[in-house]
């Protein structure tokens, strides 16, 4: 079999994802996603749980959608993609990665991986030079590739950014997988203003948010029950006050300047926490990821390798994928999550499932429970 396979989050599935699968789909025998359960990699939890999520990108064009693990989710931009890469790695029966680009054409994108990943004398002197001038990373990262000819947009824009991040994981893991982009269509990533029936996932979670119809911009409504942080308020607060300056730093990416801030902060809620711990070098996102980590507990560095690969939906073809994959795989294909009971990394993912179903008022273990059926 030729198959196909992309890393989402699908927070939430809507039109601009479909439009991606339909133009990969006719080309290859099975078409796979590998996904982010309950927590994503902005910081946050996803606004419908990962099995809504899943069996809506069945029933619109994927075969297989499997689970990205909370630690690689919930981790920065170059760990979330190459947990990614290593999972879809260990299938040994992927042919191609595709995403969706601002760019839309792979070679630049293939050129700035391999600028980063060389990392030249020249290269590391002026990354040096930028983050000495006070820039952030990613900022710096995206100056530094100008200087070396590339446009600031291919560097800059959200989508690129990620699938350079791709393309790396597979440099650096010598994978046998081929990199392969589609211009992204109507609205841009974080755009407030959707194109046609094509809005970014950030407005049609504003448009839930606010209680408005996402129907026009969804190619099915598959909403269980949306979730949102505010409803883990007083988690998160216990949380944060109740850990020690250790408990952060056994955290992956926290920083013993970013513990120091955490402690430091006085704060009444979520959005107080950020407020107080933000800072020029310190992102957003960052920030969130690790409040998130402290909640679910997670203290495994995301530069863990994958331990299994674990089925969240398929369909007919899909259950056809598994058992094309269960004979090539180097890591065991999950289908019944109870024989993960004493994997470290499934912990992880059980516990942050737990929390996140207290928004949604349902008992814990809900991991060890659920087995895919088949849709279709």
């Amino acid at each position: 079999m030729k198959l196909c396979a992309t890393v989402a989050e699908f927070n939430p599935f809507h039109n601009g994802h479909k439009y991606l699968v339909d133009s990969f789909k006719n080309e290859f025998d099975g078409t796979i996603a590998i996904m982010s359960g309950n927590f994503v990699q902005r910081g946050a939890p996803a606004i419908f749980d990962k099995f809504a999520r899943a069996n809506a990108a069945v029933k619109n064009g994927f075969d297989l959608v499997i689970e990205l693990p909370v630690i690689y989710s919930l981790s920065p931009a170059e760990t979330f993609a190459e947990g990614a890469i290593k999972t879809l790695n260990g299938t040994n029966a992927i042919h191609t990665l595709f995403f969706g680009s601002e760019e839309g054409n792979i070679e630049p994108l293939k050129e700035i991986a391999a600028l980063s990943l060389n990392e030249s004398d020249e290269f590391k002197a002026e990354l040096k030079k930028k983050l000495s001038e006070g820039l952030s990373y990613p900022k710096a990262l995206s100056e530094v590739y100008s200087a070396f000819g590339f446009m600031e947009s291919i560097s800059t824009m959200p989508n690129n950014i990620l699938g350079i991040e791709y393309i790396k994981a597979l440099l650096k893991t010598n994978s046998a997988i081929a990199p392969a982009t589609i211009k992204r269509m109507g609205a841009s990533h974080d755009s407030s203003v959707a194109t046609g029936n094509i809005a970014s996932a950030s407005l049609v979670r504003s448009l839930i948010e606010k209680g408005e119809s996402i129907d026009f911009y969804m190619p099915e409504n598959f909403c269980r029950s949306p979730v949102f942080a505010k409803a883990f308020e007083s988690i998160v607060l216990y949380a944060v006050r109740s850990a020690s300056k250790e408990d952060f730093l056994a955290i992956y990416d926290c920083s013993e300047e970013l513990a120091s801030r955490f402690k430091e902060a006085q704060s009444s809620s979520i959005e107080d926490i950020i407020s107080s711990v933000k800072s020029k070098n310190f992102t957003e996102s960052r920030i969130r990821r690790i409040l998130w980590n402290l909640v679910i507990k997670n203290n495994l560095s995301s530069k863990e390798n994958p331990t299994y690969i674990r089925i969240l939906a398929q369909n007919k073809k899909g259950s056809e994928i598994i058992s094309f994959m269960k004979e090539r795989s180097s890591l065991p294909i999950v289908q019944k999550a109870s024989q993960l009971k004493s994997d470290l990394i499934f912990q992880a993912e059980a516990r942050a499932t737990d929390i996140y179903n207290i928004a949604l008022n349902l008992p814990s273990g809900e991991d060890y429970r659920h087995s895919p059926i088949p849709i279709g």
